[in-house]
């Protein structure tokens, strides 16, 4: 059995609510999870805009059913600030969002038929060429956690559990909570952490060769294991920066794109100042405060629980959760009921590298926050009723009571 959980009904996903100021001098963008009843339960998301009007704030859609990431993503675009026509502008962003999140699922996705990670997978020990885009991008997340890359087997359970429709479903391949796949997590940890068992090799020109031993293959074949290496769980951070990159270059820059798994960027056109609503929980999920952030360049929002039925990850009936982020050994790690970050000059993908070891961690490690303010990179955390901050100035409101603030110096 091959352990693909893609095919259900895609994602509704995160919007963010608009609102203008008080001054209709710049809009605020509040990233605001909003519950709502559609059929089953899936997640909405609000919109304070008139989203059926040729102009303002309107989510755009894909023009095209052809494989793409855009069932993760939503791009939210501010139509009509430019001197084109409302109506031809947003079909032009359309299409380059369209074309953008095909090729992105052919990058990073390791089950797009004719992706390259696909091929790598597929045929172990033969050199392939890559996109140059897809090269870099291996490069990168090698260079920055060495084996990050090889820990796809743990996400071929993961999303099982991910998709389990009951409890006794999802804990038959949750790790955390069924020792049978805790013992085969155990063995696979050995061939992930070992360069012995799985290695990738730049061989320059865009080529190269995915290595791996023939104990790993055969256990890999006993286990049906389908994925020597994947991008999870920061796919998503990848695609981002592809699709934001291919809107700017079209010109298209006043929006912002958000995965369903907390990744985000924005497009910065405009001066806009954006409202983030924080979530704890504790067996139930509920708003403890609102940051204020002011031209963000991207953002992530790590957390240790569930914005809906769609999110990435499970509730079970006991309000234990289980979620993407793990630790070397494919056990769920999280060092905070949630971490957010954001920088001004820092991508998505970089800020996703610096930060994800910080969240896959027993607990956050503060000096490392602090380091991180010299690049601009800044973070708000909770933990235990604690919210933690290292921008000095952050305006941090609506803190709902038993809550307090602390900056980190």
């Amino acid at each position: 059995m091959k352990r693909y959980a893609r095919d259900k009904t895609p994602y509704i996903k995160p919007v963010e609510r608009i609102e203008l100021s008080e001054k209709n001098i710049k809009l605020r963008v509040i990233l605001m999870i909003v519950f709502l009843l559609l059929g089953a339960g899936a997640i909405a998301f609000g919109v304070r805009s008139c989203i059926a009007a040729e102009k303002g704030w309107q989510k755009i859609e894909v023009t095209s059913n052809a494989y793409s990431l855009s069932y993760d993503f939503i791009l939210f675009y501010n139509i009509g600030e430019t001197d084109k026509n409302a109506s031809s502008e947003k079909k032009s962003v359309a299409a380059t969002y369209t074309k953008a999140a095909q090729e992105a699922y052919r990058l990073y996705d390791e089950y797009a038929p004719e992706g390259w990670l696909l091929k790598i997978n597929s045929e172990p020990g033969k050199a392939v060429e890559v996109d140059p885009e897809l090269y870099s991008a291996l490069q990168k997340i090698t260079e920055n956690d060495s084996r990050l890359l090889y820990r796809a087997p743990y996400y071929e359970y993961y999303e099982l559990v991910f998709s389990a429709e009951s409890d006794f479903e999802a804990e038959m391949y949750d790790p955390n909570k069924n020792e049978k796949t805790r013992e085969l997590f155990l063995r696979i940890s050995e061939f992930v952490n070992d360069k012995n068992a799985v290695n990738l090799e730049f061989n320059g020109n865009n080529t190269v060769t995915l290595h791996v031993s023939d104990m790993y293959s055969a256990f890999a074949k006993e286990n049906e294991i389908a994925n020597f290496i994947s991008f999870s769980p920061l796919r998503n951070a990848f695609a981002a920066e592809h699709i934001a990159g291919r809107m700017r270059e079209g010109g298209y820059t006043n929006g912002y794109l958000s995965s369903a798994d907390g990744f985000t960027v924005y497009l910065n056109g405009k001066g806009y100042d954006y409202n983030v609503n924080l979530y704890d929980y504790d067996k139930s999920l509920a708003c403890v405060c609102t940051v204020s952030i002011d031209q963000a360049k991207s953002s992530v929002y790590y957390k240790n629980y569930m914005l809906g039925p769609e999110d990435h990850g499970y509730t079970y009936k006991n309000g234990d959760t289980s979620t993407p982020y793990v630790s070397g050994d494919g056990l769920q790690a999280n060092a905070c009921e949630m971490l957010y970050v954001y920088s001004e000059s820092l991508d998505c993908v970089d800020l996703a590298l610096k930060t994800i070891s910080v969240y896959t961690a027993d607990e956050a490690d503060e000096e490392k926050l602090r380091e991180y303010k010299k690049d601009g990179l800044y973070a708000v955390y909770i933990k235990d009723k604690s919210i933690r901050y290292t921008e000095e100035t952050l305006d941090l409101s609506e803190t709902v009571d038993g809550y307090t603030k602390t900056y980190i110096k």
